[in-house]
């Protein structure tokens, strides 16, 4: 831990002060964000059309950006969560994780993309090979070692798989077939018939 959160530990030890601490942060965090959210890149919306969005008057967003208003309830920030187009987690967290979240509450730090732009939800493209993705039981000198997954491109070539181990050789048998392998992690070379052993 860095001086400056040794000092906040120091002081969360006292009950009183954990209280006054979570609340502050939470009664200050909430009205800047929604202020970061709406200035955000891409959004760069005025109180008013915030508003517009979530069917509040724009002095009515002016006074939920305002940490000493105090105005902020659940529902509220399900409101802008809505207008946002963002979700909104709302759970009890240790105190670590807490110090966590507000290591960084600079604007930039509380942005957060919308729905239709956030990366976390974007499509992986689609191969357009048949793809099997197998679970193999793996051996080593003719001992069964673990499970791994696999992917297999039914068209070409056993792909895509980490081994864990220098050496590693396989067996499945899928559609009539017999697949089996061995690979090295110099070589990294892949074939459908490969022989067992090395």
């Amino acid at each position: 831990m860095n001086g400056r959160l040794n000092r906040i530990v120091e002081k969360l030890r006292d009950k009183a002060y954990r209280d006054a601490y979570v609340e502050a942060h939470v009664k200050v965090g909430i009205p800047h964000q929604i202020r970061a959210l709406r200035d955000q890149a891409g959004r760069n919306w005025s109180q008013a059309e915030l508003g517009r969005r979530s069917g509040k008057p724009a002095n009515v967003i002016s006074r939920l950006e305002d940490p000493d208003s105090g105005g902020n309830t659940i529902r509220t920030c399900l409101e802008m969560a809505s207008a946002f187009d963002v979700a909104l987690l709302v759970k009890f967290v240790s105190f670590g994780r807490f110090l966590k979240e507000y290591e960084d509450v600079s604007p930039q730090a509380l942005e957060v993309p919308s729905f239709t732009s956030d990366p976390g939800l974007a499509e992986a493209p689609v191969p357009k090979t048949n793809i099997l993705n197998a679970g193999i039981d793996v051996t080593q000198a003719g001992q069964p070692a673990y499970f791994i997954q696999v992917k297999f491109h039914l068209n070409s070539t056993l792909a895509d798989y980490r081994p864990e181990e220098e050496k590693l050789a396989g067996k499945i048998n899928y559609a009539g077939k017999s697949y089996e392998f061995q690979d090295s992690l110099l070589s990294q070379r892949y074939s459908d018939r490969a022989s067992i052993g090395g």
